[in-house]
């Protein structure tokens, strides 16, 4: 009866490193268990990484968790990092891109510790290109931002933000596709909330 209780009015910690899918899976369980509270800490890649292992969340949301035993992952979506720019940018008129046109404009990056820094710097790597960025910001919202006021060429999860005002996103051809963003957890670590979080399906 305790844990039924628990289930109803406890508390849920979730570490997102981008805001999308994570409140849209967020919004899924709350319909299910409308009176637990949900604690959300987002971060870049690494510090919800580590929020996870230190057992601060209870669950964490990321693109490309590592397959080395210490989680239990579930795919939840699969995404691209695209190039976003502000919707009057010559670029805004084309609908994909690649690294080569790409190093004619001022790039946007974030920092090292970010997944989506490390698609961008694999694809620019790949294609024997070494960008220098003309600005380095450390979370998603601030390049979004920087895109939007015509400032460069930033690059982002497709779907990491709901929003889509101000900006025109491009497919980067260059870049790998397919990237499995992951509900995941300790795999020492398990409840009956954790199983109704990566039950929900999007």
């Amino acid at each position: 009866l305790k844990q039924h209780a628990n289930l109803e009015t406890g508390t849920f910690h979730i570490g997102l490193g981008n805001s999308m899918p994570g409140m849209a899976l967020i919004r899924e369980f709350r319909k299910r268990f409308p009176g637990m509270q949900v604690q959300v800490e987002l971060g870049s890649w690494a510090k919800i990484i580590a929020a996870v292992v230190e057992q601060r969340v209870d669950v964490g949301v990321l693109p490309n968790v590592p397959d080395d035993g210490r989680f239990v992952r579930k795919t939840c979506l699969k995404q691209d990092v695209v190039a976003i720019v502000a919707e009057d940018a010559p670029l805004a008129q084309l609908t994909q891109t690649s690294c080569a046109e790409l190093m004619r404009h001022p790039l946007i990056f974030r920092t090292a510790t970010s997944s989506t820094q490390r698609v961008v710097d694999r694809g620019f790597r790949n294609g024997g290109f070494t960008p220098r960025p003309t600005m380095v910001l450390d979370t998603r919202d601030g390049v979004y931002e920087a895109a939007a006021n015509g400032l460069g060429v930033g690059f982002m999860w497709e779907f990491g933000s709901s929003r889509e005002d101000r900006i025109r996103k491009l497919r980067v051809i260059d870049f790998e596709h397919g990237h499995a963003e992951h509900i995941f957890h300790l795999s020492a670590r398990a409840s009956p909330l954790i199983s109704a979080f990566k039950a929900i399906q999007l």
